[in-house]
């Protein structure tokens, strides 16, 4: 008769902990796994998502100032009086300080161009232009458009046609239009905003960001006119105005967050699509050294388990019912946590003693599998933390438009503990008698005097030096690099600037002055904080000298 052969104590007591040890180990560690990936992944889709909306939101933002400098032109009183000589003088002259505009101009009813920047274009007739036939009856502004011709005009590369966008405004005087100012801004000034965006992105985990119109045509970004998305796509994202989805390229797959710029103020927005894409290899490279962490961690601990019972159940000589009873109860009886200690023949009490141990090392390897878990949400913490630094320094003052103060200080602040930073400078400006503006103007025409200010100053200094509205009417501005010898004639040139700029107000004509403080960094500075107490310091002893001056800080 066939007697079915079962397994030995030993090999029974082998398999029975082996599997418990590994069902823990591995319900554990992979718990904590699947919780890190899944909270890992959010964070950095959403870090993804708002980068694209960020920059929808400083595109946006940019446009209605553009939007805002062509309307207030439009109704200067110069531009009104149509006059030739005296139109070209003002857009040639209020060119410097709207430097993305390629070409100004301004056109009489019929379409002929009175008057341009650098004269470009006069004489002709631009009646069968957009930017000509919109402007006549309402403020207009155009989305993207290429034109080699006035690439040519205004000097271009004739290898790629030049890109840019119209912008327009009706002129109006006695109640009746008189002419269309119009403007071509070029379309560089996004590859700028586009440039700034990636080099702030300190986690450096973005790849490329490009900008396709409503209808997904490459604007800005690789094989331009082109349609990187199909039309179910682009649809889906317009419906959600802003998310996260995986994408398959030419360079594989590729985490993909959009947002849409959808306008700002008054300005109505074009529906362009930011869309910023970062390689989803690289963004859940973290997820994956999480996950094969806590599987190789827990076939180790398992192995170590099984190993230990082995050597244990090579002890027991014989069953015992008084043990397999106990040990029967275990698992059953949730009052029951450990075995016996049983007395009697040495076997038993060694038998007894080992399992007993086994069961204390199970829990030993419970609390490191929680170890794991709680350093698994130490990670994400940190991560969460990093993300949110990240946010931080992205700041924006929405009024001028330029850097907030915690932003500039954190730019700042990485400049200064640079070991290669030389000849760091800041600047204090404080705008003089601000509090007669609001009084005599209104709080509005204070808001546009402090973006007047903000533009002025910027236009001064170079692409690489930040400025930035510190609070109410002061200003701050880092210069890098820039000797101590020209740091005074550039003040100058701010207090000039400013002091011979009117800012035009509704029917008001408003002039003001600023006070500047200089303070250019010592090796003895500690942080950036010394840096600008002494530019402040320098600012109220230009305030005690009678305002209107640059002061350098002793």
């Amino acid at each position: 008769m066939y007697r079915r052969r079962t397994l030995t104590i030993q090999q029974q007591i082998t398999l029975l902990a082996g599997t418990l040890c590994l069902a823990l180990v591995a319900a554990a560690a992979g718990g904590a796994a699947y919780m890190g990936k899944r909270q890992t992944r959010e964070l950095i889709e959403t870090h993804v998502t708002d980068m694209a909306t960020v920059m929808a939101h400083t595109l946006d933002r940019d446009m209605y100032e553009r939007f805002r400098e062509v309307r207030i032109l439009a109704e200067s009183r110069t531009v009104r009086g149509m006059e030739p000589d005296a139109l070209r003088a003002l857009l040639t002259r209020r060119q410097s300080s709207m430097i993305d505009f390629a070409w100004v101009g301004v056109a009489d009813p019929a379409g002929n161009v009175v008057a341009s920047t650098q004269g470009q274009l006069e004489g002709k007739s631009v009646a069968n232009r957009l930017w000509f036939k919109h402007g006549l009856e309402s403020p207009y502004i155009g989305d993207v458009r290429e034109s080699k011709l006035l690439g040519e005009l205004l000097g271009r590369d004739q290898r790629q046609a030049f890109r840019f966008v119209e912008v327009a405004a009706p002129v109006v005087a006695g109640g009746r239009t008189v002419g269309v100012l119009g403007a071509h801004l070029s379309w560089t000034w996004a590859a700028e905003v586009r440039r700034a965006m990636l080099e702030n992105d300190t986690a450096g985990g973005i790849r490329d960001l490009w900008i396709l119109s409503s209808d997904g045509t490459m604007l800005l970004g690789p094989h331009l006119g082109s349609k990187p998305f199909d039309d179910a796509r682009i649809a889906a994202m317009l419906r959600s105005r802003q998310g996260v989805f995986e994408s398959d390229s030419e360079n594989g797959m590729m985490l993909t967050g959009y947002a849409i710029a959808s306008g700002y103020r008054d300005y109505p927005g074009r529906n362009w699509l930011i869309i910023a894409q970062q390689p989803a290899r690289d963004a859940y490279a973290a997820v994956r050294r999480l996950e094969w962490g806590a599987l190789v961690l827990s076939i180790l601990i398992a192995i170590a388990g099984v190993t230990l019972t082995w050597f244990i159940a090579r002890r027991i000589a014989s069953p015992l019912r008084a043990l397999t009873a106990a040990a029967r109860d275990l698992g059953r009886d949730h009052s029951v946590t450990m075995l016996p200690r049983l007395a009697g023949a040495r076997e038993i009490v060694d038998l007894s003693a080992a399992l007993r141990s086994l069961m204390r090392r199970l829990g030993v390897e419970q609390e490191r599998a929680d170890l794991v878990q709680r350093q698994a949400q130490q990670e994400e913490k940190r991560y969460a933390q990093e993300i949110s630094e990240l946010r931080r320094a992205a700041g924006i003052d929405p009024l001028s438009g330029l850097l907030n103060r915690r932003a500039f200080l954190y730019a700042a602040a990485m400049m200064m503990a640079d070991a290669n930073a030389r000849h760091l400078t800041v600047i204090m400006a404080d705008i003089d008698f601000f509090k007669q503006v609001n009084d005599n103007h209104g709080h509005s025409a204070g808001d546009a005097t402090i973006r007047k200010v903000g533009e002025i100053l910027t236009a001064c200094v170079r692409e690489t030096d930040l400025v930035a509205r510190f609070g109410g009417e002061e200003f701050v501005i880092l210069l890098a690099g820039t000797p101590p010898g020209a740091v005074l004639a550039l003040t100058e040139r701010m207090r000039r600037s400013v002091q011979e700029t009117p800012i035009t107000h509704g029917a008001a004509t408003i002039r003001i002055t600023i006070s500047l403080g200089v303070a250019i960094a010592d090796p003895e500075d500690r942080d950036i904080q010394n840096v600008i107490e002494g530019a402040d310091r320098a600012l109220y002893r230009a305030k005690q000298r009678g305002r209107n001056r640059a002061v350098l800080s002793a």
